[in-house]
């Protein structure tokens, strides 16, 4: 007993305060193929997971700027 508990104290640690990015692409970044992702923070002790890469898929057609 007492085997998982290491497990649920860091998936409660860790799902306890998140941040949720989000970037609008450049037209000229919508070309289907991989883009680096780089993310700092300030914060000392800070754990930072993200993905090394995202694809942005080609634009069907004009992009009108918002």
């Amino acid at each position: 007993m007492g085997r998982g508990r290491a497990a649920i104290d860091r998936l409660v640690r860790e799902t306890s305060a998140y941040y949720l990015l989000s970037v609008e692409p450049l037209s000229t970044e919508r070309d289907g193929k991989p883009h680096t992702i780089t993310v700092k923070v300030k914060a000392p002790n800070a754990t930072v997971r993200n993905r090394s890469f995202v694809v942005i898929p080609k634009a069907k057609g004009p992009v009108a700027p918002k």
